[in-house]
């Protein structure tokens, strides 16, 4: 999926969206080899449901992806806050 996704964020349903039409599959098939209902998956692409981390790892392994997180403090702001208390 290249490096793209590394240099801002995604939300879950374009994630799973490029991920699936990068492996070159439909939603029908997606929604098979994940064992899910074909609904979820458009409704996933189309922002209408939110998946749970657990739910999107899976769809995204029927792709053949691997989820990885990374967080990152948002600035020294932030951190200045946190400290304070």
């Amino acid at each position: 999926m290249g490096s793209t996704t590394h240099d801002r964020p995604m939300d879950p349903g374009s994630l799973l969206a490029r991920a699936r039409r990068d492996a070159g599959l439909t939603q029908r098939e997606l929604a098979r080899r994940a064992g899910t209902a074909l609904s979820v998956v458009g409704d996933v692409e189309n922002g209408r449901y939110s998946p749970t981390v657990r739910q999107l790892r899976r769809l995204l392994a029927a792709a053949g992806y691997q989820l990885t997180a990374e967080i990152k403090p948002l600035g020294a702001d932030i951190e200045r806050r946190s400290s304070v208390r």
